[in-house]
């Protein structure tokens, strides 16, 4: 005789919701808390680091990073400048 054993299933257990590393400027505006024209002026100023795979102009999409946007909320132009430079995308002088 064998003894049957009892399948158990593995613990399934919830997925971390992780933060995107890369917004929309409309999701940044939204998070920000300020208007979209805002978004795009200070990414006209270069202020962000813009990812831009299709290359940039007038209706092509482009992103942002979250963590410069968050830097940007909280510090302007100088915490973003600041990010940059511990994160290594910037060296000091520039």
């Amino acid at each position: 005789m064998t003894t049957a054993t009892k399948k158990t299933k593995p613990l399934q257990r919830r997925k971390a919701s992780i933060d995107p590393l890369r917004v929309k400027p409309q999701t940044a505006a939204d998070r920000c808390d300020v208007a979209y024209e805002e978004i795009t002026r200070v990414v006209a100023e270069d202020v962000f680091t813009v990812i831009a795979p299709h290359g940039r102009g007038p209706g092509k999409p482009y992103w942002l990073f979250l963590d410069e946007v968050d830097a940007w909320a909280v510090g302007g132009k100088e915490g973003v400048r600041e990010l940059r430079y511990k994160k290594g995308r910037l060296k000091r002088g520039q």
